[in-house]
């Protein structure tokens, strides 16, 4: 086997690389600003109440954790800009936390931390500490959240606590303005394996999904339309993206359809050039 080995003003630095993951379209940054609806402009998909912090270069490279004082300089962070932008936006105490670019809600723990500042900057570490693993990037800013409510009595959950609702991811074209085609986000044959390696999440899973399929099955195709008519004056995104709708059965104040997230489509699960029409 042949080693070839990269010569060092080849790789990127420091800088460079933290300036890629700022400018990722897939960061929430780029794209939530973009589609918050126009003053009076009627929409039918909620969104979720949010605050973007951008990270200091300095705290994003303390994620790392190679050096003396990085915990602390996270600590520093939370106290100093997380916990007030909470409070500000009206999320504190409890909020549901991700970076630009990812959630961790495998570890939905690490997602909603409460109000306590160690709790919050340690969850923050492990949850940039997995994207980093993963490849994931979005460490240069935070998002906080309003963690929608649930009926605790009648909803699952899994992932140590997320409630197992039913999700749609429906593909859209920003060019034409057009749905393209939508993906149950619970499908059996891709979620199936993969959550059932928890024997708890396993039984969880199995019990639920019948009815989650029914619903996405009934409803697919008027969030479908939904999603068409609230992008279709969108015209600071471009291309092919995917757009994850959550619906939430609580009656009350939180019922309906709410719009979580959106990524590039070629990087979404469920991509499929063939029903996009490529």
């Amino acid at each position: 086997m042949k080693l070839i080995n990269t010569p060092a003003d080849a790789m990127p630095s420091e800088n460079e690389y933290l300036d890629t993951m700022r400018n990722d379209p897939c960061n929430m940054s780029n794209w939530l600003p973009a589609i918050v609806p126009a003053e009076g402009e009627a929409r039918e998909l909620r969104i979720p109440k949010t605050a973007i912090i951008s990270v200091p270069d300095d705290v994003c490279r303390s994620f790392f954790m190679e050096r003396d004082g990085d915990a602390d300089r996270i600590l520093g962070f939370v106290r100093g800009q997380i916990v007030p932008a909470a409070k500000e936006h009206g999320l504190y105490p409890q909020f549901f936390m991700k970076n630009g670019g990812f959630s961790d809600k495998f570890r939905f723990r690490l997602c909603t931390p409460g109000p306590a500042d160690m709790r919050i900057a340690a969850n923050l570490t492990d949850m940039n500490y997995d994207a980093l693993c993963f490849s994931a990037d979005g460490v240069t800013e935070v998002c906080l959240r309003e963690l929608v409510p649930y009926d605790e009595e009648n909803t699952p959950c899994i992932y140590q606590g997320m409630p197992l609702r039913p999700e749609f991811r429906v593909f859209y074209d920003f060019d034409s303005h057009k749905v393209l085609y939508a993906a149950n986000y619970w499908d059996w044959d891709y979620c199936h394996d993969r959550i059932c390696r928890d024997a708890t999440d396993k039984l969880v899973y199995e019990s639920a999904y019948p009815g989650i399929l029914q619903q996405y099955e009934e409803k697919k195709d008027d969030v479908m339309d939904m999603v068409a008519r609230d992008m279709a004056n969108v015209t600071g995104l471009s291309g092919m993206w995917s757009v994850d709708v959550m619906y939430c059965e609580k009656s009350g104040p939180n019922e309906g359809y709410w719009l979580i997230d959106m990524a590039v489509a070629g990087r979404s699960a469920y991509w499929d050039p063939a029903k996009a029409g490529l």
